[in-house]
């Protein structure tokens, strides 16, 4: 893993790092609402993802709130990633 000065990537992998032990322990939903900030979203697509976040929204799809981020990547593509924001999967 490169960190690089001021990347935020240290920050974003911690916070990786904290959702992931919250969500697959035992009572996350029953302590806490199990929504996933879209600031912790983005965070976990910047530990995934080499670029830069050129949008990130939150939206209802089916009932389920999502949170979706755009990303150009260091190779010069655009991608989105959708994370669902009770699970924190990402679609």
């Amino acid at each position: 893993m490169n960190f690089r000065k001021h990347s935020g990537r240290p920050r974003a992998w911690i916070v990786t790092a904290i959702v992931a032990c919250a969500l697959a322990s035992p009572g996350w939903s029953d302590t806490v609402s199990g929504d996933i900030s879209l600031d912790d979203a983005i965070a976990v697509v910047r530990q995934q993802i080499d670029g830069k976040v050129l949008r990130a929204t939150t939206r209802s799809t089916d009932g389920r709130t999502v949170h979706e981020i755009r990303v150009l990547t260091d190779e010069g593509l655009v991608k989105t990633l959708t994370i669902d924001a009770q699970s924190g999967r990402v679609q």
